[in-house]
């Protein structure tokens, strides 16, 4: 008996729809359907495909370890599958625009922190210094400054943020991610239910979710909820000047 006509068996001795099993496990009917028949070309992906398998089994109580062994033998994963590209390399990969920026960015932070150290080694050198002389004359009070009225309906222009952000948060089930911070390749694996990770970038976060109906997002502090339904992939770019588009 084969993979797909196990799970369906398994199924329909239980009695239950694939509908049914589609509402239990947040997996979309049309992806349980495509296990069962073996079209592994309708599942988003061998990763993701492998995960609904395991979640699948799992529910219907089978072995969830021989059917995902089965299913290697099924759509076998690349020769060079997990095989992560060395730090340098991806340090070869970041843009030069954004390693001038960083240098730029040191320096100045050096500058600024010479200049308040120098600063407050004046002010110990010096002591405390002495009040002036009151002035016996009579000063005229300082010529009042015009307040500048906004229009009514008109704000304060709003001030963009330096940096941004994401911080993403597994509540149910797992999912498979990959997050990209200004061009670099932050993280890339999968979450469990509960677990959570954030990250920051001076420029742009591309995030791409394999379930992201399992994922709570915020962004700066701004809670945006679930991406996208259960078992829907999802791509989106946040930045900081847009504050975050799809």
């Amino acid at each position: 008996m084969s993979l797909g006509e196990r799970l369906r068996e398994a199924r329909e001795a239980k009695g239950l729809s694939v509908e049914e099993v589609a509402e239990a496990t947040k997996i979309r009917s049309k992806y349980l359907r495509a296990l069962e028949e073996e079209d592994f070309e309708l599942l988003p992906g061998r990763v993701y495909a492998k995960a609904f398998l395991r979640t699948y089994a799992r529910f219907l109580g089978l072995d969830e370890i021989q059917l995902a062994q089965e299913f290697d033998s099924l759509w076998p994963p690349p020769a060079d599958f997990g095989h992560q590209p060395p730090a340098r390399l991806l340090e070869e990969e970041e843009p030069s625009g954004l390693r001038g920026l960083r240098t730029i960015l040191v320096l100045l932070l050096a500058i600024a922190l010479l200049f308040g150290i120098n600063q407050a080694y004046q002010r110990l050198k010096g002591g405390t210094p002495e009040k002036p002389p009151q002035v016996e004359e009579v000063q005229k009070p300082p010529a009042k400054t015009p307040e500048t009225t906004l229009p009514a309906g008109e704000s304060q222009p709003s001030v963009t943020p330096k940096s941004i952000t994401l911080k993403l948060s597994v509540t149910n089930d797992r999912c498979w991610m990959r997050v990209v911070t200004d061009g670099v390749v932050a993280f890339e694996g999968e979450l469990q239910a509960g677990q959570e990770k954030s990250f920051q970038a001076n420029h742009t976060i591309q995030l791409r979710l394999g379930n992201a109906g399992a994922v709570a997002v915020s962004l700066n502090g701004k809670d945006l909820g679930y991406l996208g339904r259960p078992g829907e992939v999802v791509t989106r770019q946040f930045s900081v000047h847009e504050g975050g588009s799809g």
